[in-house]
């Protein structure tokens, strides 16, 4: 490589290369290229392997775009079966409604033949009342009293009768109006052993109708085919191909529920066809689309990046050309400054055009006032850690202290090892979810309203309907949230297990107040309602400690127990002063 760059050197430099020292011969003479020149030839040989690579991502791109568009063909198809289950699905409800008629379960035919007739108005379409023995009962296609006919599809009667669901068939010729027509056949159960088979014939018209609300680009074409292959409806000359059948190559190829398939229209189109098929009958949903329509826009976006790889790569190389003329300046004014530098002279860089060449000039001046930043910023980084250690080590103290005070407390009432553990963890706990308040606003402040649903939570659904809380917005400073905290966790410890909470219908309702007479002071109520009678406790426990003394002592403030019929009443009134984040700051131990 070094060799390389040497010969390249003495190519641009115009000099000789230096005599083999193995063949002791002179040095041939080279012509010397201008650097515009080897650099267009340079950045050329290196926009090859970004042309290959970018002509790779065009063709896949362009067979991203055509895949697209096959997948739009498929969804189409998805989508217009789907149109045809939904009504296929409501023509049959409305069959399934009137086979349910009263008329019919007792067995009263003329009854049932007049609902029929108003229900065939309603629905367009006809119903036939078959019977077991294939003896027509109802035909609303025919005036009444007409004799009617035996059914001429014995075949389909059976297989209903024998699955005892509904089928959707395919086309038909109508024995009355000698017409196609399609029918849906539902099993109905009659008075006694006797079994009917109630068929409905929609107008065919309302399937051609679902496919042409369906969306299809210009261009496309849409069809739906019967399980036999015959079509039943049509986007493009339907009443022409209304009940053909479809090319049987074309529909040996139709496999699977659904597919992509390339073939031939029955107009004589190349084309590529996707299919569907129904979830409720043994029909298909066909959209299709001519292929070169299909492959428009992956060929229109082929040639544009095809110009585009084109156009850039003219570019590059005139503007590579462009630039090594414009380089070879600075490169100048560098040899020079490195000249003098070697020399042992003042090295002065004049700025030129070109930011690398101005980025090696000014390197070294700048590199003395780099360093005298980063030591700057070392020294004030490193007393900001101190801060932040000294600062960790007082909330640490602080913390271990509270700590210390729940064990000595939570030990000192402790009836055993169990007790003790049960109680020190409880109140671990809850001093924990204060502390997650705390950290997660930075030691800043924690809503008031927050740490009450936090602490409660540990026992009850803050919105559940058996708290309530409420109250105006109050940002405890860290000491203050740390002291209620413990204040809620005891209360709602008592209540659980002495208190409102232990009894199915009893409430806690958590509510504060501000009054601003003079000095603004908080005024805070836990009241509990619906619980078991209460009375005062003979002997003071760690809570009442906790409630009564320390949160009262820690906020300069009062609070009290009221004991009673159905619950406890906890009261503490303290200014905000002790509370509230004051200004200059929230954090602290």
């Amino acid at each position: 490589m070094l060799a390389f760059m040497n010969r390249m050197e003495n190519l641009a430099t115009g000099h000789a290369a230096a005599p083999d020292e193995t063949d002791g011969q002179a040095p041939r003479a080279r012509r010397a290229l201008p650097l515009s020149l080897l650099l267009g030839l340079l950045t050329l040989a290196a926009f090859l392997p970004f042309f290959a690579l970018a002509s790779y991502t065009f063709l896949q791109q362009v067979r991203t775009v055509r895949e697209a568009e096959y997948h739009r063909l498929e969804e189409l198809a998805a989508n217009l079966a789907t149109a045809v289950d939904r009504e296929l699905t409501w023509r049959t409800a409305t069959a399934n409604i009137l086979s349910a008629s009263r008329s019919l379960a007792k067995g009263d035919i003329d009854a049932f033949g007049a609902l029929a007739e108003d229900a065939a108005r309603e629905a367009q379409g006809t119903f036939i009342l078959t019977g077991s023995d294939y003896r027509q009962l109802v035909n609303t296609a025919l005036p009444p009293r007409t004799r009617l006919p035996d059914t001429p599809h014995s075949d389909a009667i059976d297989r209903v009768l024998a699955g005892q669901v509904a089928l959707v068939g395919d086309l038909i010729t109508d024995a009355v109006s000698g017409r196609l027509a399609f029918a849906l056949r539902i099993p109905v159960a009659g008075e006694g052993e006797n079994r009917y088979v109630l068929t409905y014939q929609p107008d065919p018209a309302s399937i051609q109708r679902v496919l042409e609300a369906t969306y299809r680009p210009e261009g496309w074409f849409a069809g739906v085919i019967d399980g036999s292959g015959a079509i039943v409806a049509r986007s493009h000359r339907p009443e022409e191909f209304f009940g053909r059948s479809g090319n049987p190559e074309f529909l040996a190829q139709l496999v699977g529920r659904s597919g992509r398939l390339e073939s031939v229209d029955l107009e004589g189109r190349i084309a590529v066809t996707a299919f569907h098929r129904s979830s409720v009958s043994p029909w298909t949903a066909i959209v299709w689309a001519p292929q070169d329509l299909l492959n428009a826009p992956a060929q229109r976006l082929a040639g544009m990046l095809l110009l585009l790889v084109v156009l850039a790569t003219l570019a590059t190389v005139a503007a590579a050309v462009a630039a090594g003329r414009l380089i070879r300046r600075p490169f100048a004014r560098l040899v020079g400054t490195a000249r003098r530098l070697g020399q042992g002279r003042a090295v002065a860089f004049v700025p030129t055009l070109m930011a690398e060449a101005n980025e090696v000039g000014a390197s070294l001046t700048d590199a003395a006032d780099r360093i005298a930043r980063r030591e700057a910023a070392l020294r004030r980084n490193e007393a900001t850690m101190k801060v932040v250690m000294k600062e960790l080590s007082h909330r640490s103290k602080n913390l271990l202290a509270v700590v210390q005070a729940v064990a000595r407390q939570s030990a000192r009432r402790a009836a055993d090892f169990e007790a003790f553990r049960q109680a020190f963890e409880s109140r671990l706990a809850g001093l924990a979810r204060s502390q997650d308040l705390l950290v997660s606003s930075d030691w800043e402040s924690v809503p008031l309203d927050a740490l009450a649903r936090s602490q409660i939570a540990a026992f009850a659904n803050p919105d559940g309907g058996r708290v309530a809380i409420s109250g105006p917005e109050v940002l405890l400073r860290p000491e203050a949230a740390q002291t209620l905290g413990m204040a809620f966790h005891e209360l709602g410890t008592n209540a659980t297990k002495h208190g409102a909470l232990s009894a199915p219908q009893g409430r806690v309702e958590v509510s504060w107040k501000i009054t601003s007479g003079g000095e603004p002071r908080l005024h805070l109520r836990w009241q509990e309602r619906g619980g078991p009678q209460v009375v005062a406790p003979e002997e003071t426990g760690f809570g009442t400690v906790v409630i009564e003394g320390m949160t009262a002592a820690n906020v300069d403030g009062h609070s009290a127990f009221v004991w009673e019929g159905d619950g406890l009443l906890w009261t503490l009134e303290a200014p905000m002063r002790e509370l509230t984040v004051r200004d200059g700051g929230g954090g602290g131990a």
